[in-house]
């Protein structure tokens, strides 16, 4: 399944002011960036993570960064990505597979 305009406006109403436009273009980005692979049935959610961490990451979204030394995310988005890449990594490894959560 893809994730639609719409569907990532229920799932991250604080971005519908962003414009259609704006998210979009974050979300073909996002799309594009996400692997199938690793992250399997999350890679929906995965996604979502992505454009809201690019929409934040923006000039606008200027209410969602912060500076973590520990995971190097700047927004909330990108910690709870960076943990899903961390899992979907960790799980990888474990089955032997060499695709790393994120890289396609």
């Amino acid at each position: 399944m893809t994730v639609t305009l719409a569907s990532f406006k229920v799932a991250k109403p604080e971005f519908v002011k962003a414009g259609d436009a704006q998210i979009t273009a974050a979300l073909a980005f996002a799309e594009n960036e996400t692997s199938d692979t690793a992250f399997g049935d999350s890679r929906d959610f995965a996604v979502i993570l992505k454009t809201a961490d690019i929409l934040a990451a923006s000039p606008a979204g200027r209410d969602a960064r912060l500076m973590l030394k520990e995971t190097g995310a700047a927004t909330t988005y990108g910690v709870e990505l960076a943990r899903m890449q961390s899992a979907a990594a960790l799980s990888a490894s474990r089955f032997g597979s060499s695709e790393i959560a994120g890289d396609e």
